[in-house]
């Protein structure tokens, strides 16, 4: 059995035929089975097998990864893959390995021209399947139509767009000192409020909901990651209220799984300066032009009450006070 990587530096992926030449050659030409990263030879083919195997690919592709050797030759249209050979007693030991590799250098010399005709967009639930791109894209389609309605109600554009500063420069500012703890300056950055918060959080809608689509197109699980956290930032439904003092503190509880969940994951954004430098991960510089201004952005809906009692906030009094008021001066 081998054992075949495809995944490639930003998510590029071989073409098709290559993984069914390999596949077809392995088995009939040097009688061995194909699977996917670790997975044994000859699974079922059923929904939690498929569903297993695709996230192997999403570990790799969402970060941009290549999962072996052959992936940085990818950004140089070199088409490849890694076989690794799995130790077994009998025939199918290295001898097996290298028959299919002899098998696979003899198809490629009867090529008369480049690949081309099959698939570069798709992804693998087994060795032997496949899910072309247009099976798969309306899913992201829909999930950045979906944020995008919510950038509809704009009030004032303008204000929204200078208010986008703040949150461009703090990610400029972490590009060059090369530093991704830089999102911890976003809640105490100055924050927008009324219509011009709203604007903002309209102009952030209508933005990541356009780049979610379009990043599908090239990299489809990473478009699902940053679907993911464009949600968790810009949802105001879920808010956790936390009383400190005589104020209640009113934070939308998936800004907080965001930020808990970049840190967390602060040793492996680490690593993806070196790769990076060494072949060209666009992650990196991804972290700092998208996802540090979306960290920024989601600190615009945050909001602080003074409370003068167990329920009623400061504000809500004074609008009573004004009106009895009002309605006096009335009578």
């Amino acid at each position: 059995m081998s054992l075949t990587r495809t995944e490639g530096v930003n998510g590029r992926l071989p073409n098709l035929d290559v993984i069914v030449a390999v596949g077809y050659v392995g088995y009939w030409g040097a009688g061995y089975d194909d699977s996917l990263h670790n997975f044994p030879a000859n699974l079922p083919h059923t929904y939690s097998t498929g569903a297993k195997q695709l996230w192997s690919h999403f570990k790799y592709a969402m970060l941009g990864r290549p999962s072996a050797a052959h992936g940085v030759l990818a950004k140089h249209r070199i088409d490849a893959v890694t076989l690794y050979g799995v130790p077994a007693e009998g025939p199918h030991g290295f001898h097996s390995l290298g028959r299919g590799v002899e098998g696979m250098m003899r198809t490629y010399n009867n090529m008369l021209e480049r690949l081309h005709a099959s698939f570069f967009f798709y992804l693998l639930p087994a060795a032997d399947r496949f899910m072309p791109v247009g099976h798969y894209l309306p899913a992201a389609v829909l999930l950045g139509a979906s944020v995008t309605l919510g950038g509809f109600d704009c009030p004032d554009a303008l204000a929204g767009a200078i208010w986008t500063v703040p949150a461009v420069a703090t990610g400029l500012i972490g590009w060059f000192t090369q530093s991704p703890w830089i999102i911890a300056l976003a809640p105490f950055l100055p924050r927008p409020e009324g219509a011009e918060a709203k604007s903002l959080l309209s102009l952030a809608h209508l933005g990541y909901g356009a780049l979610i689509p379009t990043l599908a197109m090239v990299n489809f699980p990473q478009a699902i990651l940053l679907a993911a956290m464009t949600l968790l930032a810009l949802n105001p439904l879920f808010t956790l209220a936390i009383p400190v003092a005589n104020y209640r503190v009113t934070i939308p509880l998936g800004t907080v799984v965001l930020f808990s969940g970049l840190v967390y994951s602060f040793p492996l954004i680490r690593e993806l300066k070196g790769e990076w430098e060494l072949f060209g991960n666009v992650a990196w510089p991804a972290f700092f032009a998208i996802i540090v201004p979306l960290c920024v952005v989601s600190w615009t809906t945050p909001s602080a009450q003074l409370v003068v009692d167990d329920e009623t906030p400061v504000t809500q009094v004074l609008a009573d006070t004004k009106a009895v008021e009002d309605a006096v001066k009335g009578e």
